[in-house]
């Protein structure tokens, strides 16, 4: 688990060099780019570094952590800047624990990614997602042993899991497919160039440079990324 205040300094000595990589666990980094309804901190600096083009972020297709006082979430992720030879990452039920066990295969040879699907909870209908879960839940378990609990658990994850199949529709994306065209590639690499002129030097008005460019690597991103979900959910 990676707080706050540790993660960049952390990042930034794991991923700023030439040798390849692979960064795993929960980051605790919430993102709209990888299914997440809400965006936080850890999530944006993980967003930021991808779009700048240091690694990418390689997430399955459903959450992996189920919180009893928070909505689902994706936040057990892979780092990497040799996703091509990464598979899909898959989750594992597990009841024991409120973070599901994620599994991925390596290869020596560039895997190719097929088209995925995920949840579009936007167009979800809750009121039968409700309505499915108070009439599939038995409400009346005993819970007195360490078995009852853990039946328990496991049927209301089903009701849930059930619940979620049946009333949120699903869209086809290609999985990890990055968001970026020609002009945003461009952007990226003069910015890095800046970056880099500025750790050489320490001018002021790179750094300014720097700034500016990266708001408008952001700000493409964001449009391109809005684009690729209309076309998604139409």
């Amino acid at each position: 688990h990676w707080e706050n205040k540790n993660i960049q300094r952390a990042l930034n000595k794991l991923t700023r060099h030439r040798s390849r990589f692979l960064i795993i666990g929960d980051f605790n980094a919430k993102h709209q780019s990888w299914n997440n309804s809400k965006v936080n901190s850890n999530g944006k600096i993980l967003f930021r570094d991808c779009t700048s083009g240091l690694y990418s972020v390689l997430y399955p297709n459903g959450p992996t952590c189920f919180s009893s006082v928070r909505n689902p979430s994706t936040i057990d992720l892979v780092l990497t800047n040799q996703s091509q030879y990464c598979g899909p990452l898959v989750t594992h039920a597990d009841f024991d624990s409120d973070h599901l066990p994620v599994t991925f295969s390596l290869s020596h040879e560039a895997v190719t990614r097929p088209n995925s699907s995920v949840f579009n909870y936007h167009k979800a209908n809750w009121d039968r997602y409700q309505h499915h879960i108070e009439n599939n839940f038995n409400h009346d378990f005993v819970l007195e042993t360490k078995a009852d609990i853990d039946s328990a658990l496991e049927s209301l994850t089903n009701a849930i899991l059930d619940a979620r199949n049946i009333a949120i529709p699903k869209v086809q994306v290609k999985f990890d497919s990055p968001i970026i065209d020609d002009d945003l590639q461009l952007l990226i690499r003069l910015k890095n160039v800046r970056r880099r002129q500025y750790q050489r030097s320490r001018d002021p008005a790179l750094k300014r440079i720097q700034k500016d460019l990266q708001k408008v690597i952001d700000h493409r991103f964001t449009l391109l990324r809005n684009e690729k979900l209309k076309r998604c959910r139409t």
